[in-house]
């Protein structure tokens, strides 16, 4: 297994791949509404943001003896998803933050109005990104949207958020429950990541079975993680509030445990992936 240090500089370098293919195509449009892009840019460009489900692709690709620079259009098109889930989720609507990544939110610094125009942007311009990088071999384009739609709409995000809007009036009662929310919330576009990288990647069966369960499963340990880092008593719908603080890091210790499992076979160009479980365990953000 390599070094955190190792993997650290990895992260960096794949973020920094990612961005760079992000600004120049955020730089290269004409004619659009300045204040919109600049809403986009303010959010997907935010410093501080982890770009683990960039990194994730990243690394699945490599894993599978791809070039990262193969999924890094994908992995753009995933954090253009992203960044619009949280300008939307911070809305007074929604769940009516200030303060994202220590900055105040898209909706303090452009308005309700852009703020809910830029994330519409960012969610669409995620497929034409797709659209254009994949078009020499459009079969794999396909196959990446429906992912990625599925991941993003009523089958993940969407019913995620619905979910945890509907907890405040009624709470929710099981952890199943929680966990449903969650696969759907923020696991859905994780697993994407992964599931976008094993079509580029041209994964087998059987490494594609393997990986299902390693990204549902890091899907779940990366929430119960933030959950943990966020961790109150008062906190609502939570593992933390449901496990306890204990009870929560034993249930992340076993996540965890079934993500490496399922790569225990791999050869050392999943290492990185491997890490990527592990480094959740021990993130400070």
């Amino acid at each position: 297994m390599q070094k955190l240090s190792e993997l650290k500089t990895k992260i960096q370098n794949h973020s920094t791949n990612v961005e760079s293919f992000l600004n120049l195509n955020f730089h290269a449009y004409e004619g659009i509404q300045e204040n919109i892009l600049s809403a986009m840019r303010y959010s997907l460009l935010q410093k501080g943001a982890k770009r683990f489900r960039a990194n994730l692709a990243c690394f699945t690709a490599e894993a599978l003896g791809s070039q990262a620079k193969e999924i890094i259009p994908f992995a753009a098109a995933l954090e253009c998803i992203h960044a619009y889930s949280l300008i939307h989720d911070d809305l007074p609507s929604m769940d009516n933050d200030d303060v994202r990544r220590g900055e105040p939110t898209n909706h303090k610094v452009y308005g309700e109005a852009k703020a809910l125009l830029a994330g519409d942007g960012l969610l669409t311009e995620a497929f034409s990104l797709i659209a254009r990088s994949y078009a020499a071999t459009p079969e794999i384009g396909l196959k990446l949207v429906a992912s990625l739609s599925k991941a993003a709409g009523m089958f993940g995000m969407i019913s995620g958020q619905a979910r945890d809007l509907e907890s405040n009036d009624t709470p929710l009662e099981k952890i199943e429950e929680l966990k449903l929310m969650h696969e759907q919330k923020t696991g859905a576009l994780i697993l994407s990541a992964i599931e976008g990288a094993a079509l580029v990647g041209g994964a087998s069966v059987r490494q594609s079975t393997d990986l299902q369960v390693f990204g549902r499963n890091l899907g779940l340990a990366f929430q119960v993680k933030d959950d943990l880092l966020d961790y109150s008593e008062d906190k609502g719908m939570s593992y933390t509030k449901f496990m306890g603080f204990v009870g929560a890091e034993s249930f992340l210790q076993e996540l965890t445990e079934l993500c490496l499992t399922k790569l225990a076979d791999w050869d050392n160009k999943a290492d990185s992936l491997r890490e990527m479980a592990a480094y959740n365990l021990t993130r400070e953000q």
